[in-house]
């Protein structure tokens, strides 16, 4: 930084580049590894969609989004109705009795 640096301040900057120098030596932290199951990662999303919702009544299967969007605009779908990505419709939590 100086063009001619106080002994100290010298010192102090050799000091900082040798650690930095040492620091990029050292080993780095091993990767984790991942260990595949017996489902591939989508799978795994699906399992977990359907786990979520299986308190709920299933309404339709194998319904596309366009066909969600058409039968909820024609009011075909019940209020509080879901639409998952595999396609499933299900209808509203059923109410408990107080």
């Amino acid at each position: 930084m100086d063009f001619a640096p106080a002994p100290a301040r010298f010192a102090q900057e050799a000091r900082q580049r040798q650690e930095y120098i040492e620091r990029q030596k050292r080993p780095s932290l091993a990767l984790p590894r991942y260990f595949r199951g017996p489902l591939a990662p989508f799978q795994v999303r699906q399992q977990k969609r359907l786990a979520e919702n299986s308190h709920l009544p299933i309404l339709f299967e194998n319904i596309s989004y366009d066909q969600w969007r058409k039968m909820s605009a024609a009011r075909e779908i019940p209020t509080g109705a879901t639409w998952c990505s595999l396609g499933i419709v299900y209808g509203p939590a059923p109410k408990t009795a107080a």
